[in-house]
């Protein structure tokens, strides 16, 4: 039997995976596998609400939603080593969020701001807790770079009260979270007896799910609980990839083809947010099948018209 042959693990700077935190690193953590990966790391259920929060005449990095406990998370970045003046921004941030989870990721954290946090943890009841996470980047060889996160400071017994917070909201979570998991429950069980030629979205505990049809290509459904709405759009984060504006340019081309034409919205303002719709509005009694089927065809069309046009650009 031979011997396997092994990689070295290489570190890679911070600043060459993102050159800057609010341009870079930032939009690449909100979006769901990123946000989804810290969340896992520290025993949380995260969801995005909004990044760069107006506090003040400040701004907060990211603001989440933490499912299982329906509770506010504040994320602050930083890709340097820690300082006083983020300290400070968390303290100020979590104010006037009044947030109950902080969460600081830096490059690394001084054994001085370590201390901070373990102080801030032991002076504040359960309601508030604050982690210290460092972010690195690894390769091996040619490999693609790859991140890592890493908890240096975090509330006592967090681990635990994690796990047993987690055991006593599965499946239950918040009013909120158990009606939006019932709801995607069904539509993931109504899209696989169809044999869909894509992947069926998992459940979740909030309005939207996430098709995965492309790596460059967040498709999102989102549906009402009382099922009589339905939505199926393209996100475009603040900063948004190239493709975006040339595939926009295509919408007329698009628009001859789709089974049903969307509506494109190409939205430059503060926040950054683009999004290409179809919407359906069903009022009265319209039942869970008919927008489960409306949804289904509407992702089928994506594949079979969009998908093609997008390839295309990606490889020209």
């Amino acid at each position: 039997m031979s011997t396997p042959q092994f990689g070295s693990l290489e570190p890679v700077e911070l600043r060459d995976g993102w050159p800057r935190e609010d341009t870079d690193f930032t939009p690449w953590l909100a979006e769901e596998p990123n946000i989804q990966y810290l969340g896992r790391t520290l025993g949380l259920e995260l969801e995005v609400i909004e990044t760069e929060r107006g506090i003040g005449p400040f701004r907060a990095d990211i603001v989440c939603r933490d499912v299982l406990s329906d509770t506010i998370v504040l994320i602050e970045n930083q890709l340097e080593r820690t300082d006083h003046t983020h300290l400070g921004q968390v303290i100020t941030y979590a104010a006037g969020l009044e947030a109950v989870h902080i969460i600081w990721i830096a490059k690394s954290f001084t054994e001085e701001h370590r201390a901070a946090i373990d102080w801030l943890n032991r002076v504040t009841d359960e309601s508030c807790n604050v982690f210290g996470v460092e972010i690195q980047l690894w390769k091996i060889g040619d490999s693609p770079i790859a991140p890592r996160m890493n908890i240096v400071a975090k509330p006592n017994e967090w681990t635990k009260q994690a796990s047993a917070a987690k055991r006593a909201t599965m499946g239950s979570s918040s009013p909120r979270g158990t009606q939006f998991r019932e709801l995607w429950s069904k539509m993931a069980e109504h899209f696989t007896k169809k044999n869909p030629p894509f992947p069926v979205p998992a459940p979740k505990g909030m309005n939207w799910v996430h098709v995965p049809l492309h790596p460059e290509l967040r498709l999102i459904l989102s549906c009402a609980v009382n099922s009589n709405r339905g939505k199926v759009y393209i996100f475009r984060s603040r900063n948004a990839p190239p493709w975006f504006g040339a595939l926009y340019e295509h919408r007329e081309a698009l628009d001859a083809v789709f089974v049903e034409a969307p509506e494109w919205i190409l939205n430059e303002d503060e926040d950054g947010h683009a999004v290409w719709v179809h919407e359906s509005s069903k009022e009265g009694n319209a039942g869970q099948r008919e927008i489960f089927d409306w949804l289904f065809e509407r992702v089928v069309d994506i594949q079979d018209h969009l998908l093609p046009v997008l390839t295309e650009i990606l490889d020209s």
